[in-house]
């Protein structure tokens, strides 16, 4: 199935000049993740980011610096796993698409513990919130287990990523409307967590 899909998107290259090859890139980044090759994942990803800034896609260039920040994380590099998922929430905020935004809410938290967990559990409230607006089960799953003990690892991240690019944390097309920056919503959703007061 993985290989026929690769082969699928290198037609579709040929076809279509650099899109074909922003998707072929992307095909072979989520072909090799599966297979467990993070080297040949990584540099696909690299690619995919490339290319993406290249074509001026905002949406891809966030979904693609997503996939790029989680093998960063797991081929042993942290410090740049972090900068590509700062970076891809500041790309999704600038869409205004929700479903951008979704998916580096959940991503970016785990990177923060060295910061405390402040800013790491505002943006799981944010997550919640945003994947509720979008019908996104998966982010509101994963922001919620976020919120327990622990935050989520890289490790456990990559090992559940999506077997195909365009399922979590990517969220269904009819989530891609456009939205309104975030606001103080963040901090009410923080203290409807705690329940109503004085009960």
């Amino acid at each position: 199935m993985a290989e026929q899909y690769a082969a699928t998107i290198d037609e579709a290259q040929a076809r279509f000049g650099e899109k074909g090859a922003r998707l072929r890139a992307e095909a072979r980044a989520t072909v090799a993740l599966f297979r467990g090759d993070l080297d040949t994942a990584r540099s696909q990803c690299e690619e995919w980011v490339a290319q993406s800034r290249r074509s001026g896609e905002a949406y891809e260039l966030s979904q693609a610096l997503i996939r790029l920040s989680l093998v960063q994380a797991g081929t042993g590099s942290p410090s740049l796993a972090r900068h590509s998922a700062e970076e891809a929430l500041q790309v999704a905020r600038a869409t205004g698409v929700p479903s951008a935004l979704a998916g580096t809410l959940v991503l970016l938290p785990w990177s923060l513990l060295d910061e405390g967990t402040e800013r790491a559990l505002h943006l799981l409230d944010e997550a919640i919130e945003v994947g509720t607006e979008v019908g996104g089960a998966f982010t509101v799953a994963a922001a919620v287990q976020g919120k327990g003990p622990t935050l989520p690892q890289p490790s456990s991240i990559t090992s559940d990523a999506p077997a195909s690019p365009h399922s979590s944390p990517r969220e269904p097309n009819s989530a891609r409307t456009t939205r309104s920056p975030p606001s103080s919503r963040r901090s009410e959703t923080s203290r409807n967590a705690n329940g109503p007061t004085g009960v």
